[in-house]
């Protein structure tokens, strides 16, 4: 069998072009996904979010490619969110109320 680029080996079959993992993990989140060039954070619509036991959505922003991702978490008074381990670098502001956190 003569596999090209496109091809995956094991399978054999197409693996298309411009194909983005993390958008498609994103979507597998379950949650809302807003694209724009600018956001008003608190206006957002959010859904259930099962990994941070919260209501959360993504802000991604036109022309950020993959240097950035951006969510939006809101959690309820006295509730808080489930634990969730990061590779990477995090910002965190409060858009609305008060609280602590523990990165």
């Amino acid at each position: 069998m003569t596999v090209n680029a496109t091809q995956d080996a094991a399978t054999g079959e197409g693996k298309g072009f411009l194909q983005d993992p993390y958008k498609e993990w994103a979507q597998g989140e379950g949650i809302p996904i807003h694209l724009d060039f600018g956001h008003d954070l608190i206006s957002l619509e959010t859904g259930t979010w099962d990994r941070y036991d919260a209501r959360g959505c993504f802000a991604f922003t036109h022309g950020a490619g993959d240097f950035m991702s951006n969510y939006v978490i809101e959690v309820l008074p006295g509730r808080k969110t489930r634990p969730v381990r990061h590779l990477y670098e995090a910002f965190f502001y409060v858009l609305v109320g008060h609280g602590s956190t523990t990165v």
